[in-house]
């Protein structure tokens, strides 16, 4: 997977596309609920960045920092910024352009060149802790920082979902043909309850012809991870268990239990 930016020289804000595919960031994001313009990624993968810095004052045309400027990528828990990071690019490990030519992609012909291109690794041990055994998906933030002479010129915060659909061990008898198949996360911003129907409660999210959704919800000022599954267990709300509004025993026999 290629995750490429786009680095306003004079703004020092960025803005990222997943696979070519919209744009999202393009302002700090600190702490609160993740929005829902996520790049998702999955544990173990070794996502390659490119990272072009642009003048708006130029025709947005790519620039190169300037020398002795130092540009790090690190991955950190979405509460967590201060902490020892998940990953990280540091600045020798980056495959610095020449020229505003370099490191053009055949797979993105389309671009300019100048990119700076490094890649982040997802397998290490803190990762993995972060995403223990049960645990579908984790919010984490993506920062991207450039210094000069030690002085910060830019640096900005990008949220990511890292998934995880590795059976391991410590998952105990369970196998993973019985495993959901898996998803993305679908964050909904407007359900404040999880009960009470309508468009700002859990209950009221239309299942009918859908499987194995992953919603992610942020209520009672908590983020909550919540997957439809098959089944008829009656409502506990307050032990994980949902019954949709459209729930039929015949028809739509689906539940949603908590994860997080």
């Amino acid at each position: 997977m290629t995750i490429t930016g786009y680095l306003n020289s004079r703004t020092g804000l960025i803005l990222t596309s997943q696979g070519g595919h919209g744009q999202l960031g393009g302002r700090e994001i600190t702490a609160g609920a993740p929005p829902s313009e996520a790049i998702v990624l999955q544990r173990g993968d070794t996502p390659t960045l490119r990272l072009r810095v642009f003048d708006p004052t130029s025709d947005n045309e790519a620039t190169i920092l300037a020398s002795g400027t130092a540009i790090v990528a690190t991955l950190k828990a979405w509460n967590d910024h201060n902490g020892d990071p998940l990953a990280s690019i540091a600045d020798d490990a980056w495959d610095k352009p020449a020229s505003t030519s370099d490191n053009v992609q055949t797979d993105l012909t389309d671009d300019p060149g100048g990119f700076y291109v490094g890649t982040l690794s997802l397998a290490g041990d803190d990762l993995s802790a972060l995403l223990p055994a049960g645990t579908d998906s984790v919010y984490c933030h993506l920062q991207i920082q450039t210094t000069l002479s030690g002085v910060v010129q830019s640096s900005q915060w990008i949220p990511v979902i890292i998934q995880s659909d590795i059976v391991r061990p410590t998952d105990g008898a369970v196998v993973a043909s019985s495993q959901p198949t898996p998803s993305a996360p679908l964050y909904y911003k407007d359900i404040t309850a999880l009960t009470g129907g309508g468009t700002t409660a859990l209950d009221g999210i239309t299942t009918v012809g859908k499987t194995n959704i992953l919603a992610v919800i942020y209520v009672a000022d908590e983020l909550q991870d919540w997957r439809l599954f098959s089944g008829t267990t009656a409502e506990d709300a307050a032990s994980g268990i949902v019954r949709p509004d459209d729930y039929n025993a015949s028809t739509n026999a689906q539940i949603w239990k908590r994860l997080r």
